[in-house]
């Protein structure tokens, strides 16, 4: 899981823009991070291990950039393993979330074509794979589009395309939200950091693809883009006096359960009643949400007094000759 964020628009200190959104995510990922902005005829470049705490940038007024908070998977937490990334040329960086678990071939089919890898990462050779795109005369858009059909597993991806100053983002599974206003538009992994940009949100389903531009947003794929007024204000992003982002979070579980008893009727029943119709329900996690499902299995035994299953995220695999067609994971 990592954070991600860009903006494009009319010209600000986006450098510093993109950094603050950034501290807002960091709770997704905090082994490093990164920033780049479109300067000058250039991408120029910060990027550092460990958490943003104090951390400041130091480039011109633009009118694009972004930047990402990295949760290590593949390659260890140093500054060439840190987003963004670039192709070989320096026209291109890319931001990403997720696991590109068929990295290793792609890898290869790249260093075949004498691409230089400067990093361990997997999220590397997108970058790589759009350079090659976009110089058989493929646009921004269609080479991300034939790139991330290429990708095996669940991530988000932005790319900055430096000579027509636009960014291109798409997802499967892992979340982007696009933001507007009348003067720019901005995309992140959470709805939070846009907060103070846009007053509009629409929320990437599979399949589509945004392309931002100083004009404004194009979203194309499954059909006509649902925006609607942002929920989150500013006051909400800060640690608002907890020491850390996990403390705040435990005090604000009480709200958010009525938040979502108040607000989220259908969904609820919804889920419950696939849970009720399914025969072998799963819940999975990694990390804490693996501890989250465990406890979830205890609950359903207490209160429901029904058998819920837990399977730890890596694990679960192993499960797959018990799933029917009417199983619920």
């Amino acid at each position: 899981m990592c954070g991600i964020f860009g903006y494009v628009g009319e010209p600000i200190d986006v450098g510093a823009a993109v950094l603050d959104a950034l501290r807002t995510l960091e709770y997704r990922g905090y082994d490093s991070w990164g920033v780049a902005v479109g300067v000058d005829g250039h991408l120029a470049m910060t990027k550092s291990p460990g958490k943003i705490a104090g951390a400041s940038v130091d480039f011109p007024d633009s009118d694009i950039g972004f930047g990402h908070t990295r949760w290590a998977t593949h390659g260890g937490v140093t500054e060439a393993n840190a987003h963004p990334h670039l192709d070989c040329s320096g026209r291109v960086a890319v931001i990403h979330n997720g696991i590109i678990e068929n990295f290793r071939s792609l890898r290869q089919e790249v260093e075949a074509k004498g691409h230089l890898l400067r990093s361990e990462t997997d999220s590397e050779v997108i970058a790589h794979l759009i350079e090659d795109e976009l110089a058989s005369g493929s646009t921004p858009r269609q080479a991300l589009e034939s790139v991330f059909a290429r990708l095996d597993g669940l991530g988000a991806v932005i790319v900055l395309d430096l000579a027509t100053r636009t960014m291109v983002a798409t997802k499967r599974t892992s979340p982007l939200v696009i933001g507007r206003n009348c003067s720019k538009v901005t995309v992140a992994s959470d709805e939070i950091a846009l907060a103070g940009h846009a007053t509009e949100v629409h929320y990437l389903e599979d399949g589509e693809m945004a392309l931002l531009t100083a004009g404004g947003v194009e979203i194309a794929g499954a059909g006509s883009p649902a925006w609607s007024t942002i929920s989150v204000d500013q006051t909400r992003s800060g640690l608002n006096g907890f020491p850390d982002f996990m403390s705040k979070e435990m005090a604000e579980q009480p709200d958010v359960l009525e938040r979502l008893v108040a607000e989220g009727a259908p969904q609820i029943e919804t889920l419950a009643t696939a849970i009720k119709e399914s025969y072998g329900a799963y819940l999975i996690g990694c990390g804490t949400a693996s501890y989250a499902a465990l406890t979830g299995s205890y609950l359903f035994s207490r209160i429901a007094a029904r058998h819920v299953n837990f399977a730890p995220g890596s694990e679960f695999k192993y499960y797959e000759h018990f799933l029917r067609h009417d199983s619920l994971a």
